[in-house]
């Protein structure tokens, strides 16, 4: 039979409780600041073209110095 190999950072992790503990939680948290981060950024682009999705036309006339909706032009 052949022995298997364990890594030394398994090792290390499992003698020491806290230290594994300590990392889990430092991973857990990482992971929810990404899904708030992506949340948070998806909540930005639906609100940002919740206006243009509820326009009810087939065409649309905007000036050509249209910048934003906080700082319309007349044609």
């Amino acid at each position: 039979m052949w022995k298997r190999k364990i890594p030394l950072a398994w090792l290390q992790l499992s003698r020491e409780k806290a230290r594994m503990g300590v990392a889990i939680a430092g991973i857990a948290f990482a992971d929810v600041l990404m899904f708030l981060q992506l949340g948070i950024r998806e909540a930005l682009f639906d609100g940002a073209v919740q206006l243009h999705n509820s326009l009810e036309g087939e065409i649309v006339l905007v000036s050509s110095r249209y910048k934003a909706l906080i700082s319309l032009d007349q044609f």
